[in-house]
This record gives C-alpha cells, structure tokens and sequence, in this order.
C-alpha cells in the first residue's frame, strides 16, 4: 500500500517474546520509514533513537522530516504546561504560531502524542488554525487514560500500559492529579500470560515506585496458570507483603473501588479498551471501564456523566451545566424515577413528558435530557432535537460497553417465541444471570432502548427482539443493538396498512441482517419464498439457514434441518446440525413451533453456544402467554377440556397455524375467534380468508 507520511513515538521494551532483543525490535520499527513511496516523517525526538538513528537516516533520504517534543527544541511543542483535574491546559506552538488549548487528556504522553498527531495533520495542508480547532474536539480514547468517577467517588483511570516503561509514565501522569485530589495512588495490574516473562517483575517494580497502593491480579493469563504469573510479579516487589493479591479481576476492581477513600486515584492498569479476557484459552467477555463503572455506582457515583452521554448522542446535543455530573440510571417513566437518573422526556401520542420536566427534579432526577427546558428546571442536562433518537444513541454508546455474542430477531410471525427459546437456551449456555433477553413487549424504538440500557458486566450473551410499525424502523433498532447474530424467521402478511406486500416485509425484516459486521451471521429459513432477498441482504456474511425436513422441497439446502413428530403426545424434534444430531421434546404445540425451534438452534449455534446447552434449553422452554399455551380445566361434570390460549394473534398467518394446531388434535375440536389488529384495509378480507380457513380444516 501506499504510505503518505509516518511517525515515530517511542522504542520501549515490549514484544520480546517475538522480536528477541531491542535491536531487532528497532530494526522492525524502521522498516516503516523507508517504506517506498514515503514522503513524510513524524519523529518525536525526545526519544533516543528516534533522535540519533532515524533523524539522520529520513534527511538523507529525502524525506520531508518534522519533528516534536516537550524536551529537546523542535517543530512541534508544548508550552506552559498546567495540569487541571480532568486534563490539562497547555499551548500548542509550532515555529512563530501559538495556540491556546485545554484538552481532556493525562499525562505527558498523551501531549507528545496530541504533537505527533497536530504535525501528521500538518502533513495533510491543514494550516495551525484548523489543526488546534481540531485538537480542541479530543476526547480521552477509551482504554487510554479514561477517566471515570471522581466526584464523591474516587476517580477511576483505565489504561492499556502493559510495558514497564507505560506504567511508569501512566503512574507518573496521575501524581499530579492525586497531589492535586490530596489522595493516594493505588495502581491495579497482572501480566498477560504467554508473553514476555522478562517484563513482569520490572512492571512491579514501576507500581511500587510510584503507586501508594498496589493491586496485584490476572490480565490474560491465556494458557499459564494465573496464580504463576502472580509469583513472578512479587518476585519484582521489595515490599511483597504490602501488596494485595487479588486473583479474580473483576473482584480486583470491584474491591480497590469500593475501599478506596473518595480522594483517591485508582489506576486499573494492562487491558485498556480490551473487552475480552481470555483464561485457560477460553475467552468471555471482560470490559475494566464497564466493572470500573459498576463498582463506583456501587458508592452512589453514577455510571456515565453528562459528558459522555453527550458525546454518545454526538454534535446534535447541547450540554447544560457541568460535563463531569455522573447520573445513576437512565429512565424514561417520571412515576418511576430514581434518585440520581436522567430523566429521559419523550413526546407520545396522548403525552408529553416535557410537561412534566417539575415533576421529575422533585422526585429526584440527577439531570434531565429534554428538546428544550432544561435550564429552567435548576438542573443540569442535555438538550436535543429528538430525544426519541437521543434515547437510542445513549443505549448504544452503552450496548458498546460491553463486547458479547448479541442476537437479534426479527420477523412476522414467532419472534417473541424464538426470542424468549433463544433466552432459555443462553440461560442454560451461561446462566440465568448472564445472559440478557428482551422482556414483555420491549421490542420497538422505546422498549429495545431500554432493555440494552439493562446491560451489566456479567452479561456474556444476550437476544433481543426487534419489532416494527413503520418503514424503517427495523434499520434503525438494529443499528443500534449491534448484533452479532440476526434471526430472520419469516414474512408474512402483517402492518399491511404500510407493508403493501410480504416482499415489503421481507426486505423491511432482512435489515436486521444488513446491519451485520461482516464477521457476523446471517439466520433465516432455506425455504421460505423471501429467501433469496434474506441471501442478498446478508452480502456475502456467513449464512445459517434452517428447514423442517418435511417441509422442505427437494434440493433445499440448510445447513441446520430438523423432523418434527408427536410421540404419546410430545411435540419431539429430531436436530440435524453442523455441530451434531440431537433430539428433543418439546413443552410446545404445533409444527410452526418445531420451525422457531429451528431457528433458535441455528441462531444460539452462531452465537457460540453447544448443541448440549441448546437441547436443554428447548427442553426446559415453557409457552410465551397468549402464544398456544395449553391449560386443562375441570368442568362441573368432572370432565376435562383442553384450552388453548392463542390470544395474542394479530395476522391470518399466525391464525391459521394456530387453526391447524388445533385440526391436528383428536377429539372434538372449537375454535374463538376475536379480531386481528395490524392488518390495515385488508381486515374483512382476511378475517373472511381465516373463517373459510377454518371450516375448511
């Protein structure tokens, strides 16, 4: 590839384990600055190396060399240097231009690489002007000196440094604020295993020089036992028995954070923006900024401040009072508000809780997130044009929080089945309390919010159900959960006052798939007459499509298939899959019910889970109200009559495979019949169809 301009930031010790020694560490580096075609060289030459190898050898080249630095005279530099208590304030100077900046960042890294950044942008044609407007929209990286807490709460710093030499600088960038918080400075660190052996007793020894506190604890142990590495980091202290070991991180974190005095600065060290852990070679999903955030909530701090709420909704939103305000929950309902939420207003059909903004700063809202009158309430907030929109924003800022398998489902017909199918089996896969599943009828652009505002760090799974009423909207819900996995079940006739045919629904349906990453999977039946659409918006992503046997017209391919059957009275399901053959009896009625088996095994196969823990959680499903739900009832002659309750049905699609569940039974057979909703102009048609539907049957 073709590379316009390089930089060079600093040679420390990392990566041994592969380059062998610093020489050949260094050799690696400088391969990038003579790269063919290279036209520009970014060096900070406080760096020894980069000041008496690489400076001379760019020059003699050719190369177009700037250079940065807070030490030595350069290009690019910083002066009158002032650290605040979220950042720093500094003047950016580059030859005879000057520029004033006050940045949210820590640490005399991070402004030799905001320097490194400002001549890269140089390099471009950006004149000094737009560069330091630029800078002045930095925001901390995540996983980089993030900042969380620190009002009423100790401040929690979350940073990638995994060498002793980034340890050193981070513990370094957080003296000042600790003298200026009048704390201590605990520092909470492991090793990663199968790495570099050499590095951890050095890192132990930076965090006993320059941490009042230290927290010993697993990174990635991988495939060492974590209690070996643990030695080899006491193995660097003087003091051992000062240190605390504390093997599990999460628990780690969860206790430094609760112990610490609310003046102190808590560095959480070695993972950063990294949202797995992986132990015994098996990863789960870990976040130290999502732990980090529960423990200080766990002290009344908040989880999220304005200021990053803000940044989540992006530049349409106008914060009202002070960025670091934390707020405790995010709620929609002011009957139900906590003490210490934002209250979240949206404009409904038959309401507008903008009227009742009062309400909420008297029950106790934190701060308020409105389309306008904020201020006049007295509380902090932010402001923006749509907070319906606003409010799906805030959710995926936080559904990125935490990196785990995601399931979404949609469809016309059984998706509220195949979604809470898909939350037994994840139960049975992690456990009830890991696993994340939409409840009631959360699906739409309010409910879906809601539930992934629900998210915790000991979720490791979680299935949500993407329901729709206009065009659209699908998209939309689906851009925000960010699946990992999206369940396509079918498409019928249903919302036929705005989906004019089933081909409309289907491609309304099938942007759930679009929304994929490309590393993501692609759900839907093999034979149903939408397929080939589902194959098209899927693009080229991995497909798992699913068939009843019996169904199935020859040639079909699925790659996971099944036989349904009844055995004295069972609905059982012989499974046909790339991860092996199972069978399974089911508490349900009804060969549709056998299909959203199916698709649930499919869709909880993409996601990760084993064929064991899906057979059990089939198995353990019991009916979704109002979806065929079996009850027997004693009559006054002592006779019993078999009830189905299939009350929530709203499209003749559903209704007619519930109408030939009940055909399929022996005895005497009634069927009731109320209204179907959702079906737009087409009402008395389609009740007439399911009428002659039903005498037929």
């Amino acid at each position: 590839c073709a590379i316009h301009a390089a930089a060079f930031t600093n040679l420390t010790q990392d990566h041994l384990d592969y380059h062998g020694d610093m020489a050949a560490y260094a050799r690696a580096k400088r391969a990038l600055f003579v790269w063919p075609g290279l036209q520009h060289a970014v060096l900070d030459i406080d760096d020894p190396y980069a000041a008496s190898v690489l400076l001379a050898e760019c020059r003699s080249r050719g190369l177009q060399v700037q250079t940065t630095a807070l030490i030595a005279k350069a290009d690019w530099c910083a002066e009158d240097v002032v650290q605040t208590s979220t950042g720093q304030r500094l003047t950016l100077v580059h030859r005879h231009h000057r520029h004033a900046l006050d940045l949210p960042v820590l640490g005399a890294f991070n402004l030799r690489n905001l320097l490194v950044v400002a001549a890269l942008l140089h390099t471009t044609g950006l004149d000094d002007a737009a560069i330091a407007a630029a800078l002045r929209t930095v925001r901390a990286v995540p996983g980089r000196m993030q900042m969380l807490g620190g009002i009423g709460a100790p401040l929690a710093v979350i940073d990638y440094a995994h060498t002793p030499d980034a340890l050193d600088k981070a513990l370094q960038a957080l003296r000042p604020v600790t003298a200026k918080r009048k704390g201590k400075l605990w520092c909470v660190f492991g090793a990663g295993g199968d790495r570099d052996a050499r590095k951890r007793p050095l890192m132990a020894q930076a965090a006993e020089a320059h941490a009042d506190r230290v927290v010993l604890t697993s990174d990635n142990p991988r495939s060492e036992a974590p209690g070996a590495i643990l030695q080899d980091l006491l193995a660097g202290l003087q003091q051992p028995a000062q240190a605390l070991l504390i093997e599990d991180r999460a628990a780690a974190i969860a206790q430094t954070l609760s112990h610490a005095a609310v003046h102190d600065v808590v560095l959480i060290a070695g993972k950063g923006h990294e949202n797995t852990q992986e132990i015994a070679g098996h990863k789960q999903a870990f976040s130290d900024a999502f732990h980090a955030r529960m423990a200080l909530a766990a002290r009344g701090a908040g989880l999220c401040s304005l200021g990053e709420l803000r940044d989540w909704i992006g530049p349409e939103a106008r914060l009202i009072g002070e960025a670091e305000v934390t707020v405790s929950a995010i709620e929609t309902d002011s009957r139900k508000l906590t003490p210490g939420a934002l209250f979240v207003a949206l404009r409904g059909a038959r309401f507008d809780a903008h009227d009742f903004l009062p309400q909420a700063a008297a029950a106790g809202a934190r701060a308020l997130l409105a389309e306008q009158g904020v201020g006049a309430c007295g509380l902090p907030g932010i402001e923006a044009p749509d907070t319906l929109r606003a409010l799906g924003l805030l959710a995926r800022g936080w559904r990125r929080q935490q990196t785990l398998p995601l399931i979404a489902v949609t469809g016309s017909n059984g998706k509220t089945t195949v979604t809470q199918m898909l939350a037994s089996i994840l139960a049975a896969w992690q456990g009830q309390d890991r696993r994340l599943a939409t409840q009631g009828n959360f699906n739409n652009e309010v409910g879906l919010p809601l539930t992934l505002l629900r998210l915790r760090p000991q979720h490791q799974a979680a299935v949500v159900e993407l329901g729709m009423n206009h065009p659209g909207e699908i998209a939309w819900l689906a851009s925000l959960a960010e699946p990992t996995v999206a369940l396509v079940n079918n498409a019928q006739r249903e919302h036929q006052e705005f989906m004019h045919s089933v081909e409309a629904v289907a491609h309304e349906n099938g942007a759930v798939l679009a929304a994929l990453p490309q590393t993501g999977v692609a759900v839907f039946p093999a034979d149903d007459a939408q397929t080939a659409i589902w194959v098209a918006q899927a693009a080229g992503r991995r497909v798992l499509r699913f068939a009843l046997r019996e169904e199935a017209e020859a040639g079909v391919e699925a790659e996971v298939s099944g036989h349904a059957f009844y055995r004295q009275g069972q609905l059982r399901l012989q499974l046909h899959t790339p991860a092996g053959h199972a069978e399974v009896g089911l508490q349900l009625l009804g060969r549709h019910n056998a299909r959203n088996a199916l698709a649930a095994t499919a869709a909880a196969l993409a996601a990760g889970a084993p064929l064991d823990a899906i057979c059990r959680g089939l198995e353990a499903f019991a009916p979704v109200a109002g979806r065929l739900v079996p009850r027997r009832l004693r009559c006054a002659d002592e006779h019993t009559l078999l009830l189905i309750d299939d009350s929530y049905n709203a499209n003749p699609d559903s209704v007619r495979a519930a109408i030939d569940v009940l055909a399929e039974l022996p005895g005497r057979s009634l069927l009731l019949l109320g209204d179907m909703g959702e079906v737009g102009d087409n009402g008395p048609a389609f009740h007439a169809e399911v009428g002659a539907y039903a005498a037929q049957r």
